[in-house]
């Protein structure tokens, strides 16, 4: 970095060279201060300000318009503060290089001011060191030395009045004593405090020292009183108060002086220093932020999940800064291993694998401005040898000395590609079984996008499937309708018309279903199903529709025997049924018959009660009827054995007049009733 007292030096070389060599009024001009005070080798070369030092430079140049050479020696810079500085030395002017035709020697005093950063010329004094130059040669006017020291003392006084006034601050002294009691202040420092001489006084009652935040004072006290036991100058920076009672940080340079009255004093040039204390602190606390800012941008980068690689901006890039991830990714154990392989730092594409390097270089050179942002996937090889995927971004960046640089960002996608391709592998025999299983019931698939008016097959070629284009969907339809059966035809066209589809998914409908018969590839009419699902679109709105088509003649053929068989076994139902309704036709009949012999005697009896005889042979009969009545039952009984498979036959004697007497008491009352002689 270029010291205060450096730059001083240049400033004083740029103007002699641009007043002397150049002869260039404006660009010597540029070094002056609007305030500057100039005094040249005369009464009347005095300049207040930078207009009249312009008009006197501007004529002086005209008047003299050939370059002067110049040495200059015995300079001495003196830095007042870190913003003032004085600058003396001794000019050996030359009208050639050669150094005749009267050379001119001559003494420059100069102070210099800082502001915002630039340094120039505040004031300047201009000496004779010898009595050569003729009037009107550089600052004609002869002078005397006495007159010399005159203008020097002159000088000195207005040079000490302007560092006075461009310095934010002022001049203290105090005795040399404990306390350093008040010796000298002057007007501006006590302005610049708010404080008439009387009120500072008071304020500090009479010491320098109690002007003094409390917290440095020992420190100052300690650093002045060194320096006047040493008969050295000092600089301290400290808290002085103000009237107000706040507090200024100020730079103190002091030195020891003998005052008027004999005795040690202590003067002191105070510059007011808060600005850039604040402007220090400012910088301090921006650069413990920054810090803590690249502490978080560094764990960031090292605990990203993603590599991180930034290379220079070369046809060979070389690696200029890999984190922890991007290292292990290129298998290395940490981003320090990794640059001690120099082979692979200075040539980052030894990384890439060979089959690769050639895409990835190309890639990098297509994003070689700013703001674009490449993707790539591509192998490398790692520092073992093995061979992995990446996915990367690649851009150009500027880096902080406004370079341009690579950087790229990539992610190890070895197991997911892997996953991928296994995942794949799964869904193609998913698919294939998918497929099998579906066209082994389904020989057709058709795919149809209703609202595009196209349609597709469902083919299968080896282990892939995929779909064959069958032109727009109501090309399709009427193709098929040609084949089908005329009987089925307007039925097919209302079903599978497109227009007359989108009217019924409008409505609500998710499925058809149609049985026709329809003319096949050997000529024959066969049966066959359609059925159309409305399939659910994830992606846009158009109607999608999958139909499934299938031949059903043996569907048929099953359906017909099935019919067949049902009707013959309703032919049966009915003929049992009729059977039995006859049979229960004829059974009410013949138990009626024992029925009317049992009440017939009932009421014989009643009326003979008298005679015995004759209510014993009522009774005999009832119990011939009432038995014969119960066998009637049993045959019913044994009419549903039958039917049931459980009737069993049995072979017994009975008694055959006990039968036929019996009968005919059964029918004897019934004959009577019809006038029948039994």
């Amino acid at each position: 970095m270029i010291s205060a007292g450096q730059k001083v030096n240049k400033l004083m070389q740029d103007f002699f060279t641009a007043y002397f060599n150049e002869r260039d009024y404006k660009a010597a001009a540029g070094f002056l201060r609007e305030d500057i005070r100039w005094i040249g080798l005369g009464a009347v070369c005095s300049a207040r300000d930078r207009s009249e030092a312009v008009k006197f430079l501007q004529a002086e140049i005209a008047a003299a318009p050939y370059a002067v050479f110049f040495e200059y020696e015995n300079v001495q810079n003196t830095m007042l503060s870190e913003t003032a500085a004085v600058f003396l030395c001794d000019l050996l002017l030359k009208k050639n290089k050669d150094g005749y035709d009267s050379d001119i020697s001559i003494r420059v005093m100069a102070a210099c001011n800082c502001c915002d950063s630039v340094w120039k010329i505040a004031a300047l004094h201009v000496s004779q060191a010898n009595m050569g130059p003729e009037t009107g040669d550089f600052f004609p006017a002869a002078f005397s030395m006495e007159k010399v020291a005159e203008v020097e003392s002159s000088i000195n006084r207005q040079m000490l009045g302007l560092l006075n006034r461009s310095i934010p601050g002022g001049i203290l002294g105090g005795y040399v004593a404990p306390g350093f009691p008040l010796y000298y202040v002057n007007e501006r420092m006590l302005a610049y405090l708010g404080y008439t001489y009387e009120e500072f006084v008071a304020d500090t009652k009479g010491l320098v020292m109690n002007g003094i935040h409390p917290d440095d004072l020992e420190r100052v006290e300690q650093i002045a009183s060194r320096a006047m036991d040493q008969d050295s100058e000092y600089e301290v920076k400290y808290r002085m108060k103000k009237k107000d009672g706040s507090y200024i940080w100020v730079s103190d340079v002091g030195k020891k002086v003998l005052a008027v009255n004999g005795n040690a004093a202590c003067i002191s040039v105070i510059r007011d220093i808060s600005g850039e204390i604040e402007a220090k602190q400012k910088l301090f606390e921006e650069s413990v932020e920054n810090r803590q800012q690249k502490n978080i941008l560094q764990n960031i980068i090292d605990t990203m999940p993603s590599g991180l690689l930034q290379c220079s901006f070369d046809r060979i890039p070389k690696a200029l800064m890999v984190n922890r991830t991007g290292a292990n990714i290129l298998g290395f154990e940490n981003e320090h291993e990794f640059f001690l392989r120099r082979d692979v730092c200075d040539n980052i594409l030894r990384c890439i694998h060979p089959e690769d390097r050639t895409k990835v270089l190309e890639e990098l050179f297509s994003i070689a401005e700013e703001g674009i942002v490449k993707n790539s996937s591509h192998r490398i090889k790692t520092a073992a040898g093995e061979e992995r995927w990446v996915r990367s971004a690649a851009c150009v960046i500027q880096n902080q000395q406004g370079e341009k640089i690579y950087q790229i960002i990539f992610h190890d996608v070895t197991e997911i590609l892997q996953l991928r391709r296994k995942n794949q592998q799964w869904d193609l025999m998913e698919r294939s079984a998918l497929y099998t299983a579906i066209t082994s019931a389904y020989p057709m698939i058709i795919f149809g996008n209703l609202t595009r008016n196209t349609c597709s097959v469902l083919d299968q070629e080896g282990q892939s499937l995929h779909s064959l284009d069958c032109g727009s969907y109501d090309a399709m339809v009427n193709g098929v309708l040609g084949s089908v059966a005329p009987e089925y035809r307007d039925e097919f066209t209302s079903k599978f018309a497109r227009q007359n589809q989108l009217a019924e998914y409008e409505r609500g409908a998710h499925e058809t279903y149609m049985e026709h018969r329809q003319l096949l590839d050997d000529g024959q009419y066969h049966w066959v199903s359609a059925h159309k699902i409305k399939v659910e679109n994830p992606v846009n709105d158009d109607i999608l529709t999958v139909s499934l088509i299938r031949c059903i003649d043996e569907q048929k053929d099953n359906e017909a025997e099935k019919n067949q068989i049902l009707r013959t076994a309703l032919g049966a139902a009915e003929a049992a049924n009729n059977a039995k309704t006859e049979f229960l036709s004829r059974m009410s009949h013949e138990i009626r018959t024992p029925m009317n012999a049992i009440i017939g005697m009932t009421a014989i009896a009643l009326s003979a009660l008298d005679n015995k005889e004759r209510i014993s042979d009522c009774l005999a009969k009832i119990g011939i009827s009432a038995r014969f009545l119960l066998s009637l039952i049993n045959d019913i009984l044994d009419m549903s054995r039958i039917e049931s498979g459980r009737m069993s036959l049995a072979h017994e004697k009975f008694d055959f007049e006990e039968m036929i007497n019996g009968l005919n008491s059964l029918f004897l009352s019934a004959g009577g009733r019809e006038g029948l002689e039994i």
